[in-house]
């Protein structure tokens, strides 16, 4: 890629060149502006542009609810709250419902303090999260549908801490 090239490309693009780059890769093809998708050990992972041109979000997907009535998804919410808010310490992956009605966990990250492998790394660690939440999902719902103060108690510690 010429320099020229390089130059065109927002700074999250210039950002995921470089990180192919460094990993001794290339991206197979464009680097969409909007972000890039993929799957990896069965979940679909992002990684986004912030507004702010310093950062990106790293997303992962932890299962499509759109199945699930608005009681069960207004009950989990507030669990999911919770939930963020007994990791906030830990870690600085947030768990959220998106506006189509999917649980995924996200985490924001400053492109210029994020090498390549970091990132590699944080991918790896959300799937890993994503994975167990998914597993403590159904406890989630069923504890919050049944007695909505006790599902506190239904997060696993490998959810919350890691």
């Amino acid at each position: 890629m010429s320099d020229t090239t390089i130059y065109e490309l927002t700074p999250f693009q210039q950002w995921v060149v470089k990180s192919f780059g460094d990993l001794g890769s290339a991206p197979a093809g464009a680097v969409d502006p909007l972000g890039l998708e993929f799957e990896s050990d069965g979940r679909v992972a992002r990684i986004l542009p912030h507004t702010d041109p310093g950062l990106a979000v790293v997303e992962v997907v932890v299962e499509d609810l759109a199945d699930k009535d608005e009681g069960t998804l207004s009950r989990l919410a507030l669990q999911l709250l919770r939930l963020n808010d007994e990791a906030r310490f830990e870690h600085g992956w947030q768990a959220v419902l998106d506006a189509d009605d999917s649980l995924c966990i996200f985490v924001l990250i400053s492109m210029a303090s994020t090498s390549a492998e970091d990132l590699a790394e944080l991918l790896g660690d959300g799937i890993e999260r994503a994975s167990l939440l998914a597993e403590g999902l159904q406890g989630l719902l069923v504890v919050s549908s049944a007695d909505p103060a006790s599902a506190k108690s239904a997060v696993t510690a490998g959810i919350v801490r890691g």
